[in-house]
């Protein structure tokens, strides 16, 4: 919507945000903000808050319900996790992207109409407007037809006459989140290290960065491609780190106390990262962080569903994703939902069923190994329909479920993840990976005579008699998870996959921004129980599997 005299612009019912880094659209210049630091808000939500002025309401939900506008203070707020809340604005008048008080606005509009009015009469106006704070002023400037301001006030109006610009352009039309159904929730619980990484330093410094600017990203990503007449994907960060890191002021006084003062950075290393998983493997702690991962689902369900039942929408299908850690907690938190005399706090808002648990860059086999769980209890769970274990090939923290069900899995390749960003199906280069690695580990156990003997059969496939009984191992698996895999592999870039050690440092924190990742999530959540390809006749070798003699 480019600058126009409508009576949107007229009534100055224009709303900007003031914090570019909440929600910021990109416009059609690939640019995130508009006119320096301000930001307006899409079509939707601007014709949300008008209707909110005229009945007076207090409280409006803006970008698909996930900051709340409180009219009387003019500020924005996230309604599902924790921020400083930002200025809001009614504008229509601005210098140089920064907006003029309400007030002012009002008042040179008013001032504009009586001086066409006295012009068309024939009566001569005054060229200039006092504004309500009596300071500054407003000049009419006939040689340019435009408007100036000047005065003795501070801010905006310090220096000479400062040209006056109507309206705001850009208006994002498109980017309406509040405008389109959401059909899918997706709760996203963060990993270990988020005190850390959402300090001011490290963003600064290039780090993965906040989680909540992660799933941002995530939620553009698993949108990116939506139809017309399709409900969109809503995700929710879920953060926990203030439980430990903030909240609990004791915990917080006694790791500072007992930090020794060298290598600073190190020390922040294991206090804020590394040490999230030993709190969480504390009885005392692992409490508190599933009671409060419990307590933000349940009341971000609970609010979001009575914001749908207001608007008479269906009510979407909830999911959960788990990153790192925080894919432990997600499974640990699903899985004790079939226990009859689960304490209520520890309860998913009536029962809710989860339509499918996402974990990604997960060390919960690890955990479940070390925990000596039954390979019977790990799967399938109460009130779930499916899991999925999607890791980084290089991901250091990542490990398979599928052997821990059934150890002959770890013959079989986890199952690839499509490059459906390049059309689907397996890269080439994975494929050569794949036969490089088996020639290397086949020489370095049975020497080259014997080396070929791996990347033949990686290139092969299974004979028959393997491929019909790895085919079972894996509709065993399938039965568990409603004919579908588990352990679901992505496929790296040509450059990754030239550096493995070089990937692994990063890899860890590459989910979010995966557009493979987010596609394949996107696809399992839309669709009934399905795979992406016929499984049974992709089997795949692992590559370090051991040769099948009998």
């Amino acid at each position: 919507m480019s600058e126009s005299g409508s009576a949107l612009w007229i009534l100055g019912s224009q709303f900007a945000l003031l914090n570019k880094r909440l929600e910021c659209p990109r416009t059609s210049s690939g640019s995130t903000t508009l006119l320096r630091t301000w930001v307006v808000f899409p079509m939707p939500d601007q014709d949300n808050l008008d209707s909110a002025l005229e009945t007076k309401e207090a409280r409006v939900g803006v970008y698909g319900d996930r900051w709340v506008v409180d009219l009387a203070s003019r500020t924005v707020s996230p309604r599902y996790w924790k921020m400083a809340s930002s200025e809001v604005v009614r504008a229509l008048w601005h210098v140089d992207g920064k907006p003029l008080p309400e007030e002012d606005s009002v008042a040179i509009e008013k001032w504009i109409e009586e001086r066409e009015a006295g012009d068309a009469s024939g009566e001569r106006s005054p060229d200039y407007l006092a504004l309500p704070d009596g300071k500054n002023f407003v000049e009419y400037q006939e040689s340019g037809d435009s408007y100036v301001v000047y005065g003795s006030g501070i801010g905006v109006y310090l220096g000479p006459r400062s040209p006056l610009t109507r309206g705001w352009p850009d208006v994002p039309a498109e980017f309406g989140d509040s405008a389109v159904p959401a059909s899918d929730l997706i709760f996203c619980i963060h990993g270990m290290g988020e005190h850390f990484w959402s300090q001011p330093s490290q963003q600064n410094a290039g780090s993965p960065g906040a989680f909540v600017d992660s799933v941002r990203e995530f939620r553009e990503l698993i949108n990116i491609n939506h139809s017309d007449g399709e409900g969109r994907t809503e995700c929710i960060p879920i953060v926990w780190a203030n439980i430990i890191h903030e909240d609990d002021t004791d915990l917080v006084g006694r790791v500072r106390d007992i930090t020794l003062r060298s290598v600073p950075l190190l020390r922040s290393l294991a206090n804020d990262v590394a040490a999230d998983v030993m709190f969480y493997q504390s009885p005392i702690y692992e409490t508190k962080i599933r009671k409060g991962v419990i307590s933000s689902i349940n009341n971000a369900v609970n609010e979001y569903m009575a914001a749908v039942d207001h608007c008479g929408r269906t009510k979407p299908r909830v999911s959960i994703l788990g990153h790192s850690l925080g894919s432990v907690i997600a499974y640990d938190i699903v899985r004790i939902q079939d226990s009859d005399d689960l304490p209520p706090e520890f309860r998913l808002t009536s029962n809710m069923d989860v339509h499918v648990l996402f974990l990604c860059g997960s060390p919960l086999p690890l955990f479940l190994t070390c925990r000596g769980v039954g390979r019977s209890d790990i799967v399938p769970l109460a009130n779930c329909g499916r899991v999925y274990n999607v890791f980084n090939p290089t991901d250091p923290v990542a490990y398979r479920i599928e052997p821990l069900i059934d150890p002959d899995c770890k013959a079989v390749n986890a199952h690839h993840v499509p490059f459906y960003s390049g059309g689907g199906g397996v890269q080439k280069h994975v494929q050569v990976k794949s036969a490089v690695q088996s020639f290397a580990e086949s020489a370095y156990e049975s020497g080259v005579a014997n080396a070929l003997i791996k990347p033949v059969k990686n290139l092969l496939g299974f004979d028959a008699e393997e491929k019909k009984k790895y085919s079972e191992v894996v509709a065993k698996i399938k039965k568990l998870n409603r004919s579908e895999r588990i352990d679901w592999v992505l496929q790296d870039s040509f450059i990754e996959s030239a550096g493995e050690y070089v990937a692994a440092v990063a890899s860890h924190c590459k989910y979010f921004g995966n557009a493979d990742f987010a596609a394949f999530v996107r696809e399992k959540i839309s669709s009934d129980a399905h795979s992406s390809a016929d499984e049974s006749d992709s089997i795949e070798p692992a590559e370090s599997a051991e040769s099948i003699t009998g």
